[in-house]
């Protein structure tokens, strides 16, 4: 296909990060990336943090994440509390 993201989600898929996971890609946006290129780059990279970063380094790019959706940690909606039995 012409213009193929290579490892790009399928359409429709949703790329679900752990805690740790998401804080890896936040310590590679500190380092003045994008969080799309950071994320590219940690899955690329097995969630090798150290090689997603000399990966970045090197002018990785990552060509987007094929529009998947990252979803982190901190993105998720809070449950809504229980209301309270009277």
């Amino acid at each position: 296909a012409i213009g193929g993201g290579g490892g790009a989600p399928p359409p429709g898929s949703v790329i679900r990060l752990t805690r740790e996971e998401a804080d890896a890609v936040g310590r590679l946006c500190e380092l003045g990336f994008s969080r799309d290129d950071a994320v590219q780059a940690y899955l690329a990279c097995d969630k090798n943090e150290s090689l997603a970063a000399n990966l970045l380094f090197d002018g990785f790019d990552g060509g987007g994440n094929g529009g998947a959706p990252v979803v982190m940690p901190a993105d998720e909606p809070a449950a809504a509390p229980a209301p309270a039995a009277d």
